[in-house]
């Protein structure tokens, strides 16, 4: 943020010594530029949470605007000559290298980013693949369980038939076993009856 009050205090300086509309009109473009990058700055240290920061962009707001009361005074003051020829200024040299490095800047921002994108894509790529090597060992693992589920189903059906001829076979046991019962009762009963009848 000084650093931009600083430039902004050259070019003012700068203008007073050319005196010419050209050379003001260039500095108020250059001005524009160290404006817009100012309001980045006292952004950028309010939304970090800098003690004090407030303030010191509200002091530093004020040199600015004061900056460039200036440079319009300057303006108004300096007559325009008639028929002019455009010529390349110190000026427009200084604020096209101004313009030049703030893409440069925001190049090497955007640069920065998009690696941080590349690397944050590629880390998701990893995790995806191991997310998919994980499913594919639970899907043998579902596999092996539905065989052993299917084992268990055929030895459970095999076992209900088993259950289900021993109790037919129980119950056929039982009554060959009245059967036999009542053939003796009625053996012992007609003996009985030869005997006492004798």
């Amino acid at each position: 943020m000084q650093a931009v009050l600083v430039e902004a205090q050259l070019v003012v300086q700068k203008a007073e010594k050319s005196c010419t509309a050209e050379g003001i009109a260039d500095a108020r473009k250059f001005m524009e530029v160290l404006q817009k990058r100012f309001s980045e700055c006292c952004d950028a240290e309010a939304n970090a949470g800098v003690p004090g920061a407030t303030a010191a962009c509200r002091s530093a707001r004020r040199q600015m605007q004061s900056l460039a009361g200036k440079l319009e005074t300057l303006r108004t003051r300096t007559p325009t000559p008639a028929g002019a020829g455009i010529s390349q200024s110190v000026f427009t040299r200084s604020s096209n290298d101004i313009l030049l490095g703030e893409a440069r800047r925001q190049a090497v921002a955007t640069s920065g980013q998009l690696r941080q994108v590349r690397a944050e894509l590629e880390y998701t790529v990893d995790i995806g693949r191991a997310s998919l090597v994980d499913l594919d060992e639970q899907a043998v693992v579902l596999q092996r369980v539905n065989v052993h589920v299917d084992a268990v189903a055929t030895e459970t059906a095999l076992a209900r038939q088993h259950l289900t001829r021993f109790a037919k076979r129980m119950a056929t046991d039982k009554v060959l076993v009245i059967g036999v019962c009542l053939c003796m009762c009625m053996i012992v009963a007609v003996i009985t009856y030869r005997f006492v009848g004798k």
